[in-house]
C-alpha cells in the first residue's frame, strides 16, 4: 500500500493497527480491540489519535495579526502567547472556506492548523489574500500531531508514553490550561531538552477534567491544552 507515513506509522503497525489509506496517509482505522471498545474507551476514559495528516501553516511578520483578523472571522487581538483560538475562514460571500485553529507562539508569529483535505486550498486562499508585512509557509511536511481526548486524561502518563515511542529532535511546548503550579516548570524543562526531568514532573500532573491534548512531533514537539 502506497501513501504518506506519519511519524507514528511504525508504532501503529507495532500495536496491530489496521492500516488504510486516509486522504493519502497510511493511518490505522482501528486496532485489534475493535471500534466499539475504542469508542467506549474515549467516551469513558481517554483515547489517543494520530492526526498528523492535518495541515500546518505558519503566519509570521509584523502584519501577521492584522492579516489573521482580516482573513478570519474571529478576533485575535487579545490572544495571549501560548494560547489557541478557533475560527472559520470565510470567502467574500460569507461561505466557509474551512474552519481552523490559530496558535500564538509570540507577537508576529502564529501557527495555524487546518483540516487535512483542505490544506492546499486553505494555503492558496491565504496566499491570494496576503498583505504586505506577512510571510506564509506551508509547513505541513515538517510536523506530526497527536490528539488525546476523553474525560479521564492524565497528562503525565500519556506524555511519558509518547516520549517513549517517538524520537524527538527538538521540543517546544504551549500550555493552554489554568497554569497549575507545575506546568510552567514542564515548559521550561522541555525547552531546555531536559526530557527525563520533564517526565518526572509530568507524571505528577493529573488534570482530572475533560481535556484535549496535542503533541507535535518530528522537528518540534508540544502543544498541550485543555478546554473546560
Amino acid at each position: 500500500m502506497e501513501g504518506k507515513k506519519t511519524p507514528l506509522y511504525d508504532t501503529h503497525v507495532k500495536y496491530g493497527g489496521s492500516i488504510v489509506d486516509f486522504g493519502g496517509f497510511l493511518l490505522p482505522v482501528q486496532y485489534e480491540a475493535g471500534i466499539k471498545k475504542e469508542h467506549m474507551a474515549v467516551r469513558t476514559e481517554c483515547g489517543l489519535f494520530d492526526v498528523s495528516h492535518m495541515g500546518e501553516i505558519l503566519v509570521q511578520g509584523e502584519k501577521a495579526l492584522e492579516f489573521l483578523n482580516h482573513v478570519l472571522t474571529n478576533d485575535y487581538t487579545d490572544l495571549k502567547d501560548g494560547c489557541a483560538r478557533y475560527s472559520p475562514m470565510c470567502n467574500e460571500n460569507g461561505g466557509t472556506v474551512d474552519d481552523l485553529i490559530v496558535y500564538k507562539k509570540a507577537d508576529n508569529d502564529y501557527f495555524v492548523v487546518v483540516n487535512a483535505a483542505n490544506t492546499e486550498k486553505d494555503f492558496q486562499w491565504m496566499v491570494d489574500h496576503k498583505i504586505d508585512g506577512v510571510e506564509l509557509s506551508n509547513a505541513s511536511a515538517e510536523w506530526g500531531q497527536l490528539a488525546l481526548q476523553g474525560p479521564c486524561v492524565i497528562l503525565g502518563r500519556c506524555a511519558n508514553a509518547i516520549l517513549d515511542e517517538v524520537k524527538i529532535d527538538h521540543m517546544s511546548i504551549f500550555l493552554f490550561a489554568d497554569e497549575e503550579a507545575r506546568l510552567p516548570r514542564v515548559k521550561e524543562l522541555l525547552e531546555t531538552e531536559d526530557t527525563e526531568q520533564a517526565r518526572r514532573v509530568m507524571r505528577k500532573i493529573d488534570t482530572g477534567r475533560h481535556a484535549y491534548f496535542e503533541c507535535y512531533t518530528g522537528h518540534r514537539w508540544g502543544d498541550m491544552h485543555e478546554y473546560d
